[in-house]
């Protein structure tokens, strides 16, 4: 997708033609450049690489397209709209795409993650080789505490006839003590892993997805708010009383075709608070938590309209009570008693984010060590995952309204 990687085919490419004084090039008839390639008999027809920064392809002629590395081709870098580009263009003239990946992690929204969905959907006309590592050998999991041998074996069966590939090395790779097992899972092993420290699994939110239900009017809800100015996204979620969640709104910056930000936009505060007003009068709200950093002049502006002891600020920042909060929201995903709409904005950024400890001595064995949600190293979005937090948090707490009896006399 960028420069250096579509040098990674390119490279390859362009060797085999020129080897052995262009061989292979003039059995061919193509003229091989160090950019694009043309043939000879067949004006206009070239081979050349693409980044997702040359903007848009569409319409370009394409009869077969490489797509290399595409764990790495994500929605952020304008890379699943790329793909979905070249796709499209290959189907026009009646050709075939190729893909080529390493492991993809649950939730970023990769290219090979779509792909993989595909394939476990049976989508006609997509056919996959991969080999995956079993997770045990010979009644011994695969783990870094494993023997070498079991490590060996393991790789031996992901690897297959890969002669070039010396085991013995990755299994001293994989030992070195700056090489994250996570890594080693996902580089070695293809094992779709969630990255290392992240807070939700891939499959267990899968599991929990509920996308034909409706929430009626009625239905008394609570509401969770986490604001930012304009890099952030800008999340409004709404939860059930027995835990279904749904994205009541959402503001991120947009981008460009090539992918870029566009760095002067802000969030619409006035649409904002429009869509906050109108899911008081969808639902009934029992509580609302809303982040009060940046936003705090409209949370008060929101108790006053609906009630001091209905808003209420939630400063995410306070670790040991977000702690609590998050630590609600885990165990629920764990035990299977959450639900949610199956948006794919939510899971993305539930999948993204991050576990960190509220205190760092504290031993993460003893069962008692409290995290809150950061951003992952990539620096992808969690914002709607803390506003997820925060209406799971309001809906468990949000008072019980008591029936009304009438009495006749």
């Amino acid at each position: 997708m960028s420069e250096g990687q579509t040098d990674n085919t390119w490279s390859v490419v362009y060797y085999f033609l020129t080897e052995n004084d262009g061989e292979l090039a003039e059995a061919l008839r193509v003229d091989a450049g160090l950019t694009r390639c043309f043939l000879r008999d067949k004006p206009g027809a070239k081979l050349e690489p693409v980044t997702a920064s040359a903007g848009s392809r569409e319409g370009q002629p394409i009869t077969y397209g490489v797509l290399d590395e595409t764990h790495l081709w994500t929605p952020r870098n304008g890379g699943v709209k790329l793909a979905r580009t070249i796709r499209r263009n290959v189907a026009k003239m009646g050709g075939a795409s190729f893909e080529t990946t390493n492991s993809f992690i649950p939730g970023e929204g990769s290219v090979a993650e779509g792909s993989h969905r595909s394939v476990q959907a049976g989508a006609a006309g997509v056919y996959v080789d991969d080999r995956e590592a079993p997770r045990e050998v010979g009644g011994v999991p695969v783990t870094l505490d494993a023997p070498d041998g079991v490590l060996r074996a393991a790789l031996a069966e992901a690897y297959e006839d890969a002669w070039w590939v010396d085991l013995d090395r990755l299994v001293q790779e994989i030992r070195d003590p700056e090489t994250k097992w996570r890594d080693s899972e996902r580089f070695f092993f293809n094992w779709n892993t969630k990255g290392g420290g992240l807070a939700v699994d891939g499959e267990q939110w899968a599991k929990l997805a509920d996308p034909g239900r409706v929430v009626a009017g009625a239905e008394r809800v609570g509401l969770g708010f986490d604001g930012s100015i304009s890099d952030d996204t800008t999340g409004l979620v709404g939860c059930t009383a027995d835990g279904f969640l749904w994205v009541a709104g959402c503001w991120e910056r947009p981008r460009f075709d090539d992918g870029r930000p566009d760095r002067g936009w802000t969030v619409p505060r006035l649409e904002v608070g429009s869509s906050v007003r109108s899911a008081f009068s969808a639902w009934t709200v029992g509580r609302m938590f809303g982040d009060p950093p940046r936003w705090a002049t409209e949370l008060e502006s929101w108790a006053a309209e609906f009630g001091d002891e209905t808003v209420l600020a939630f400063d995410t920042n306070q670790r040991s009570r977000f702690a609590r909060a998050v630590d609600r929201f885990l165990t629920a995903v764990r035990s299977g008693t959450l639900s949610h709409a199956d948006d794919e904005r939510l899971t993305g950024h539930v999948l993204a984010a991050a576990l960190e400890k509220v205190r760092s001595a504290a031993d993460e064995a003893d069962g008692r060590t409290m995290y809150v949600l950061v951003k992952p190293e990539d620096g992808r979005k969690i914002d709607l995952a803390v506003a997820a937090v925060l209406a799971y948090e309001a809906a468990m707490t949000m008072p019980v309204v008591e029936p009304v009896e009438f009495f006749v006399y």
